[in-house]
């Protein structure tokens, strides 16, 4: 029903194992249906990548269900989170920053099929964006539809237990050629305020998609070096519906 392509970079100056931004894909087990997330790590936060790696598998696994009340379930993780970062001793500074919490923004998108068609559906936390294209046109920007909504201190998902967390949600229609992006922030900025001075800012994500890591990572060190870009992890999740193939006569 689904095929995709990922594309990620570090900071300028970073490696990739310092990349805090996550990603998660998966098809649900005996269905056509399929589960994709997305999470960027707050660099200020202590072991944000590793909770923003646990979030996205938690859901792509479906483990965590956002179609359901999450409270528990973001529970159970932010339990294995402390118990991960607590194995080993560490000096009074970074267990305060332990102590804080790490934080995550955060975007589920799940794909299903039914004989009606092609339905889709979306959480989010902060300023992980979604966009769904049809051919040319731009159906859905989920959950920023202009880059003024988009926040200066967007919210997170925590990872000390019982913050309280605010999922915004969005469904509707697909149908076989419709396209998702799913982008972290400064990609989502850089495509919302492109699309505001009138430029195809998704049409340049298809085509980078198709072109590779490569050109993805060139496109991005031209767009920092023009200071069109902010100098961010950024992530790419590129997928396009398709029908669900029949299976073969037993």
């Amino acid at each position: 029903m689904a095929t995709y392509r990922v594309l990620s970079l570090p900071k300028a100056g970073s490696s990739v194992r310092e990349n805090e931004d996550a990603w998660s894909c998966r098809q649900d087990p005996g269905s056509v249906g399929w589960r994709f997330a997305l999470a960027d790590g707050a660099t200020e936060s202590s072991f944000a990548g590793l909770w923003a790696t646990m979030l996205v598998r938690a859901y792509a696994q479906g483990t965590w269900r956002l179609d359901e009340e999450p409270q528990w379930q973001l529970e159970n993780l932010r339990r294995r989170w402390l118990t991960v970062v607590s194995r080993r001793p560490l000096p009074w500074y970074a267990e305060e920053k332990v102590r804080l919490g790490a934080y995550a923004t955060f975007l589920g998108l799940a794909l299903s099929a039914n004989p009606h068609g092609h339905r889709w559906q979306a959480a989010a936390v902060g300023d992980t964006c979604l966009f769904h294209l049809r051919g040319a046109s731009l159906l859905a920007s989920f959950p920023c539809a202009s880059v003024d909504e988009l926040p200066l201190r967007p919210e997170a998902v925590s990872s000390r237990p019982g913050a309280g967390t605010r999922f915004l949600r969005a469904e509707g229609d697909c149908r076989s050629g419709d396209r998702f992006l799913l982008v972290t922030d400064a990609l989502a900025h850089w495509c919302l305020e492109r699309a505001a001075q009138g430029g195809r800012p998704f049409a340049t994500l298809v085509r980078l998609t198709s072109a590779g890591p490569r050109a993805f990572a060139g496109w991005v060190g031209t767009m920092r070096r023009r200071g069109e870009l902010r100098n961010d992890d950024v992530t790419l999740i590129a997928l396009s519906c398709q029908e669900p193939k029949p299976c073969p006569p037993s």
